[in-house]
């Protein structure tokens, strides 16, 4: 960059309507935060969270202020007079376009490093992924790009506010586009990794290259209005291959599922072999200990205090199980009701565990708790420790219910009619559990002493129970 050049853009900084994106930016990707459910200490949400947050508002903002930039000089009437100036018109807008895309690359550079210093300092496991952090860049040059373009192209003040909404809608339409699949139903899309907001593993440097060649493509285009000779349309021919070539490499990546063979495969028929890191789990606690991936560890205090509040009961049994695996322990993490909370909201749920405690998996079928006696100890376990859960089926004054972790709601309202299928609790179910409750602690373990084994094993029926 000459010094003439970096001047004129340093001028043009200062001087440009830029400036409101650093605040408007940040602000609407907050609230998107708290809607879909950032989870600070895992690097796997930040990363996806910051794209998605980012990309489907920052880009067509930062194309509409573009657009505003780029009829300014119309708008004032100076066209003339800048025309006598030394500086070529070329050099003026590339001057112009790259002050107003700075200030949308500083509102998301901002962001970022929020999010990822705020993961940094907590996250046990993973780290920031640079390609996703990439592509929302690129896409927010190619947006202000062609948001430039189309404002010398249709000096309007109608014009920027047209350029955002057209340039939101194509990308959401562009982000959900969807193919009709088998049974009415509908399957993603290659055209949805067009989109900043989305990336997959394969398909990530293709992106980039794409958003690149949009970008140079809508400079060129800027250039080929002052010169229209041969060379000039050449360079533009030239400038958009890299983003028809990122397109088509696109498709051709994006992994597609064969069912005669159950494989994944790419546009060419290449099978696609997910990588699959082997990653030692994380024990911890006594008597009982829990078990969970490396990046859960921030977590797994509270996991351990509630599977051992639920063990309790049955301590110094034979047969119980004293260690919850992976597979026994959920993470829950979710959005927020208060912008003031995002970030926060996530735990782990040992709900599950309470189905090996009750339940020897011979005893189950096809994995799944159909035992009455099994499913009221289960629901009796859950609810006398009150952990913390994101859904459960459980029982309140006698009635099935939907439980959650601050409200009850009658299963009937979700599934009105119900004949309550196996492995969901009954009236008599929940009679039982209430009756079990108002056991004295000595009888309901003098019962649990006689009848656990058999508990497990599935011989017991609900009219076992005391």
């Amino acid at each position: 960059m000459s010094l003439g050049l970096y001047r004129l853009v340093a001028i043009e900084t200062r001087r440009n309507a830029g400036v409101w994106l650093v605040v408007a930016i940040p602000l609407v990707s907050w609230w998107l935060l708290s809607a879909w459910g950032w989870v600070a200490i895992l690097w796997s949400s930040t990363n996806e969270q910051l794209q998605a947050a980012v990309a489907p508002f920052a880009v067509p903002a930062v194309a509409g202020v573009a657009a505003w930039m780029a009829g300014r000089d119309r708008r004032r009437g100076i066209e003339d007079l800048l025309d006598s100036t030394p500086a070529s018109p070329a050099t003026r807008e590339i001057a112009l376009w790259a002050a107003t895309a700075a200030w949308g690359v500083l509102a998301y550079a901002a962001f970022a490093t929020y999010m990822m210093g705020r993961t940094a300092l907590s996250a046990t496991w993973g780290g920031p992924d640079l390609w996703r952090v990439a592509i929302v860049l690129a896409a927010i040059l190619a947006g202000a790009a062609w948001g430039f373009l189309i404002g010398r192209l249709i000096p309007s003040r109608l014009t920027p506010p047209l350029v955002t909404v057209a340039g939101l809608g194509s990308m959401q339409f562009v982000a959900n586009y969807r193919v009709p699949a088998a049974g009415g139903e509908s399957n993603p899309s290659w055209v949805n990794y067009l989109a900043p907001d989305k990336t997959t593993p394969e398909t990530a440097p293709w992106q980039m290259l794409l958003y690149i060649g949009l970008t140079i493509t809508a400079l060129a285009g800027s250039a080929l209005r002052h010169r229209r000779t041969e060379i000039h349309l050449a360079a533009l021919a030239i400038a958009a291959l890299p983003a028809l070539a990122g397109a088509v490499m696109i498709w051709g990546s994006w992994p597609r599922y064969d069912p005669t063979t159950g494989l994944m495969r790419d546009g060419w028929g290449r099978p696609i072999t997910p990588p699959n890191p082997a990653t030692q789990p994380v024990c911890r606690g006594s008597p009982v200990s829990v078990c969970v991936h490396p990046q859960y560890l921030p977590l797994l205090d509270q996991a351990v205090e509630e599977a051992n509040r639920l063990v309790e009961p049955l301590l110094g049994l034979p047969g119980v199980p004293m260690r919850a695996e992976e597979g026994d322990v959920g993470f829950v993490g979710g959005g927020s009701s208060s912008l003031f909370e995002v970030g926060n909201q996530a735990w782990l749920s040992v709900t599950a565990f309470a189905d090996d405690l009750v339940a020897a998996p011979e005893s189950r079928v096809d994995g799944a708790i159909v035992n009455e006696a099994q499913l009221a100890i289960r629901i009796w376990l859950i609810e006398r420790v009150r952990i913390r859960h994101a859904y459960t089926l459980g029982c309140h004054e006698g009635i099935p219910a939907i439980v959650t972790e601050d409200s009850w709601r009658p299963l009937h309202e979700f599934v009105p009619g119900s004949s309550n299928p196996a492995g969901m609790p009954t009236p008599q179910i929940c009679q039982a559990v209430e009756r079990f409750s108002r056991l004295s602690p000595a009888e309901q373990r003098d019962w649990l002493e006689a009848h656990y084994a058999d508990l497990r094993a599935g011989r017991l029926a609900l009219d076992d129970l005391p």
